[in-house]
């Protein structure tokens, strides 16, 4: 809504990165979004993945992918720290963050998407 009304553009793709991608397929997934609410509403029809999750979290726990010592520290104190390979920025990690990623299932989203058949287009780009 934004786009639309504060800076009067057309919203013609929206790109999620790794986990922003998973917000994108939870919004593409909703019931009310098909082609003919689209043209009603203006709302976007193509969707990019940008190195975006799709391993199944039954396949893969998400914590198997931080060092022991990392896991330790989210034991003692719930969360840690990741410092970011470019500039001075930090991440932290919680227990609760990982948990919800437990949760989600990128795949199921997809799947859902192919079943509705709404005229929605996905790219999915890994590299």
């Amino acid at each position: 809504n934004f786009v639309k009304s504060g800076l009067g553009c057309k919203v013609g793709c929206i790109i999620g990165h790794s986990q922003g991608f998973s917000a994108v397929l939870q919004y593409a997934t909703r019931s009310d979004l098909t082609i003919e609410s689209d043209l009603e509403n203006d709302c976007c029809k193509y969707f990019v993945n940008l190195a975006g999750r799709y391993s199944d979290p039954d396949e893969e726990d998400p914590i198997n992918k931080f060092s022991i010592e990392q896991r330790e520290e989210l034991k003692r104190q719930g969360y840690f720290q990741i410092k970011s390979l470019f500039g001075d920025r930090s991440f932290m990690v919680t227990k609760d963050r990982i948990e919800a990623r437990k949760v989600y299932k990128t795949s199921v989203y997809l799947t859902k998407l192919k079943q509705t058949d709404n005229g929605m287009k996905f790219l999915t780009l890994h590299g």
